[in-house]
């Protein structure tokens, strides 16, 4: 009799729808193997994490600038780039970041007028990688795709310049190292410090003893999305559940989907992009578990992780299909869990 009710609830459903501060941190590298996709590396190995941020309700500002230099017309689709959070509650802090061009003013040392941007980028819409937590600041590495492709012209430097968009007291600001030093060192300037020229960053920072560069490369292709998970919640330990997932990659390549399930992982692929990929897993042991899936194209470029939590404390009873329908519809999904939690 319960299952007949459910087959009628379901139904009826479907047919409703239709300056820098020192942490001691010791250097890291996270550089990637993309040797034709990455068009300029400025370093990904990092010291330590300094402030970069505005604070518009109390005229707080401080930015840091680096420079890149192309011989050759160049096409940039994507920055990615280590930034960081500290300070007050600095694991739960998630800022607007900007990223900016400028030109060079001519003389090689400072940047001059403004090329391309700001850009505008949520926390998520960067796709952050957690690096590292050291216990008094978050690394993350962040990809900042561009809507359209920036065109650079060879033979002129550029500076690019990144910041966080946020309140006090979280602190946050651009990762940087010491060595190498490529072109150029990163250049400061500070309305709110007084230090309101760009200026060499360790004339400005008293923490600072050395010249220091920041870390990012600028890419020519852009990374698949982040995969969608459609699939239970929760479930029984010891049976076997279907998963559905997806990714697209906007130059096409074919995909690799890498999986994390909480109790182990695998690599599955390639398959064309966009296409609706099915894997099953079965968890033996009851407990919580939280599903990670991130896509990799071709060119070895990662996207961000799309995940699911996942409980496996009792019996459910699932419907693969209909569950991919409700993944789409909120409402309607949270009307189907309950469903299945009473007439289990």
């Amino acid at each position: 009799m319960k299952k007949k009710i459910i087959g009628i609830v379901l139904m009826g459903l479907l047919l409703i729808t239709i300056g820098f501060s020192a942490f001691g941190v010791s250097s890291k590298n996270t550089s990637n193997n993309l040797d034709e996709t990455v068009v300029w590396d400025n370093g990904m190995n990092y010291d330590d994490i300094g402030r970069c941020q505005l604070y518009e309700p109390v005229n707080y500002d401080i930015f840091a600038a680096d420079d890149f230099y192309f011989e050759e017309d160049t096409d940039v689709a994507v920055c990615c780039a280590i930034e960081g959070y500290h300070e007050n509650d600095y694991r739960q802090a998630k800022f607007d970041w900007a990223v900016e061009f400028y030109l060079d003013t001519g003389n090689g040392e400072i940047p001059g007028d403004i090329f391309a941007g700001p850009f505008i980028f949520s926390h998520d819409q960067a796709n952050p990688i957690i690096i590292e937590d050291t216990g008094t600041a978050i690394y993350y590495k962040f990809t900042f795709a561009f809507p359209d492709l920036i065109t650079f012209s060879g033979a002129q430097k550029y500076w690019l310049n990144i910041y966080g968009i946020g309140a006090l007291p979280t602190q946050c600001g651009a990762v940087y190292h010491f060595s190498p030093i490529k072109l150029n060192q990163a250049v400061g300037k500070s309305d709110y410090f007084g230090c309101p020229e760009w200026e060499n960053v360790e004339d400005i920072s008293p923490a600072l003893d050395d010249p220091v560069d920041l870390c990012f490369q600028l890419l020519s292709h852009y990374p698949p999305s982040t995969p969608e998970i459609a699939g239970p919640s929760s479930g029984k330990a010891g049976e076997s559940y279907d998963y559905i997932f997806s990714s697209t990659d906007p130059e096409d390549e074919d995909i690799t989907f890498c999986i994390d399930w909480g109790d182990e992982t695998e690599e599955i692929g390639p398959f064309p992009s966009g296409d609706d990929i099915t894997q099953s897993h079965t968890w033996s042991e009851e407990g919580s578990y939280s599903l990670r899936i991130k896509a990799r194209d071709s060119r070895g470029l990662e996207s961000a992780y799309g995940t699911l939590s996942i409980s496996m404390p009792k019996s459910k009873i699932f419907f693969p299909r209909l569950w991919r329908f409700f993944g789409g519809q909120p409402l309607l999904s949270v009307l189907f869990e309950r469903l299945l939690r009473e007439y289990q």
